[in-house]
């Protein structure tokens, strides 16, 4: 009787663990057809670099980050993820001056999360605070494009493809495997009865 309740934990076990692939190839299909930020989606705001700051997460492979401040915005925004991968290492060490004319876009959305407003920011921003400044989606300093939103898509759309080609395999091999675990152990539980 023992062996028949670890029988049928085992299978329930092995049905959450399913049901959580099954949902991962639901949100990696979705990212990858989630639509892209279009120009018209975009808020600049244009001014003067007044602080810059260079950070990393701090994890074994760092990933780095800057946060910048213009004059006359209460934001702090930040070149992260996909944005910062999208300067190459000669820009990043000749653009973030103090005293250069920045143009920096981002959305509406990314305003509103960072403006602890709603109640599920102000939880949210105090559990991930790297969602209290806003992204950089195009970025343009003293008269020179960067990168723009047609850049930041491509390579969105990029890392979504990367993300299918690894985890839709693997997720389908983890759903067989443990399929069939979960069906001989709930098999087991009838045999023995």
């Amino acid at each position: 009787m023992k062996g028949n309740k670890y029988n049928i934990r085992v299978a329930y076990g092995s049905i959450g663990v399913i049901l959580f692939f099954i949902l991962l190839i639901v949100k990696l299909t979705n990212t990858y057809f989630s639509l892209d930020i279009k120009d018209s989606d975009l808020i600049t705001f244009k001014g003067e670099l007044i602080d810059v700051k260079k950070l990393s997460d701090g994890g074994v492979k760092k990933n780095y980050y800057y946060e910048l401040k213009l004059k006359g915005r209460n934001n702090t925004f930040q070149i992260n993820g996909l944005s910062y991968d999208l300067l190459s290492d000669n820009d990043l060490n000749s653009i973030f001056m103090i005293g250069h004319q920045f143009e920096i876009s981002t959305t509406q959305d990314e305003l509103l999360i960072s403006e602890n407003k709603r109640l599920k920011d102000i939880v949210l921003n105090k559990i991930f605070i790297w969602r209290e400044k806003p992204n950089v989606f195009q970025l343009k300093a003293n008269h020179t494009l960067y990168f723009n939103i047609q850049d930041y898509n491509t390579e969105k759309k990029e890392a979504a493809i990367s993300n299918l080609k690894w985890g839709i395999p693997i997720s389908i091999f983890a759903i067989a495997f443990f399929g069939l675990m979960g069906y001989a152990n709930w098999k087991t539980r009838f045999e023995y009865n």
